[in-house]
C-alpha cells in the first residue's frame, strides 16, 4: 500500500491581479518638489504596485514650473492642489463622455433592446431541438446584409 504525502505548510493564497495604469498619490506639502516622483515611486512600492515613471496627466493653468512636477503642454505630472486646473478637467472629461455616448447612440440606433437572459432560458426549456446550426445562422446572416 502506497502512503500519500501531506504537506503540513500552510496553502498559498493566491491573489486576483490586474492591470493597475494610472495612480493618483497624495503626498504631504513639505516634500520638495524634485523629490515628489521617488517619494510617489517609493509609496507605489511599499504596496506592491511597481510604477514606470510619472505621466502629465493633471491640466494646468499656471507657468509656475518650479511648484509643478514635470509639466508639459499645459499638463502636469502633479504639483499643489491649487494649481492644477481640475474644473478644466472635470469639463474635458464631461465633453468626452457626452461625444462617447453621442457615438454609442448612433451605432445602436435601430436595433432591438437586448433579450435579458431568462428569455433565452425559457426559448430552450420550450424547446431545446430548436437551436440552428451555425451554418444556417451565417446563411440568414448573409441574406439579411445583402438585401439592405
Amino acid at each position: 500500500m502506497r502512503s500519500t504525502r501531506t504537506s503540513t505548510s500552510r496553502p498559498r493564497m493566491h491573489l486576483p491581479t490586474r492591470m493597475v495604469r494610472t495612480v493618483v498619490v497624495c503626498l504631504p506639502a513639505q516634500i520638495a518638489v524634485p523629490d515628489l516622483p521617488q517619494q510617489a515611486t517609493a509609496v507605489l512600492t511599499a504596496r506592491g504596485i511597481s510604477a514606470d515613471g510619472v505621466m502629465p496627466h493633471f491640466a494646468t493653468g499656471t507657468r509656475r514650473a518650479t511648484k509643478l512636477v514635470d509639466r508639459w503642454q499645459g499638463r502636469t505630472s502633479g504639483g499643489p492642489k491649487r494649481l492644477l486646473d481640475l474644473h478644466r478637467m472635470r469639463a474635458n472629461a464631461t465633453a468626452a463622455a457626452a461625444a462617447q455616448w453621442r457615438l454609442w447612440q448612433q451605432v445602436v440606433d435601430g436595433t432591438k433592446p437586448a433579450n435579458p437572459f431568462w428569455w433565452f432560458v425559457d426559448k430552450h426549456t420550450a424547446d431545446p431541438t430548436a437551436t440552428r446550426s451555425s451554418g444556417h445562422s451565417r446563411i440568414t446572416w448573409r441574406s439579411r446584409a445583402s438585401s439592405r
